[in-house]
């Protein structure tokens, strides 16, 4: 009921409904269903999972309101676009072993408005749930040719001279979270990110790349900070001093 009402304030005109768009109260509204989800089932969390999937890729959910919601559209509001702090607040917190419907569909869609979206708070949120997915995924073939891909792609965008600066620095945000989740999961193509991180020293990017280290090893409160809900391998920081250093 509580994500139906903010989801219905998004698509609502009335300034009362607003306050419900406020990103501290968003904020505040993210930690209460973080801490519902942990207290449920493995049953119960499957079955919100699949509904807040549903919404944001379908848009058909006991969650759905009359009025369209469409967050990963670009003509869409900021206001339905934000939303996508819900959706972490559910799917990376879950636990592990529960599997996201349409996962690659869900991560390209965060990717792009990661890059896309006009507003700062979208982006980031889109970020984070990018890498919290990523994070939590099961290692193999699938998973290994989307990194390479996504990857490359980020990569290409950051040493481009065509490309404005502003939508370089989205793709850094986002390379950073993607390094992230990598490192504290200590996937083998971690050190392959962190090489072209560095590689970035030597451009304009130097400064932004350089306080990246810190989003990358940081404590994150909002996503992949519990060892129970995402792949977080012990002494994983030490293990990166060693492999950089």
């Amino acid at each position: 009921r509580l994500v139906g009402t903010v989801v219905e304030a998004a698509t609502d005109d009335n300034e009362e409904s607003s306050l419900f768009c406020l990103v501290p109260i968003l904020r505040a509204i993210c930690c209460c269903i973080q801490l519902i989800v942990s207290f449920l089932d493995k049953g119960s969390q499957e079955e919100l999972a699949e509904a807040i999937s549903s919404l944001f890729l379908q848009q058909q959910s006991s969650f759905a309101t009359q009025k369209k919601f469409e967050p990963f559209k670009p003509s869409s509001s900021w206001k339905q676009a934000q939303l996508v702090c819900l959706l972490t607040s559910i799917v990376c917190h879950t636990q592990r072993q529960i599997a996201v419907t349409d996962y690659l569909t869900l991560v390209e869609k965060l990717l792009q408005l990661a890059l896309s979206s006009r507003h700062e708070f979208a982006r980031m949120e889109a970020a984070k749930c990018f890498a919290g997915l990523v994070n939590r995924a099961p290692t193999g073939e699938t998973l290994t040719a989307f990194l390479r891909t996504t990857s490359d792609r980020l990569c290409a965008m950051m040493e481009s001279q065509t490309i404005d600066a502003e939508t370089r620095k989205r793709a850094l945000t986002v390379f950073l979270w993607l390094c992230k989740a990598l490192v504290i999961r200590s996937h083998p193509l971690n050190q392959t990110l962190i090489e072209k991180l560095i590689a970035l020293s030597e451009s304009d990017l130097s400064s932004s790349a350089a306080e990246g280290f810190q989003v990358i090893l940081a404590d994150s409160e909002d996503v992949m900070s519990n060892y129970k809900v995402a792949d977080i391998k012990l002494m994983y920081k030490q293990h990166f001093f060693l492999e950089t250093m």
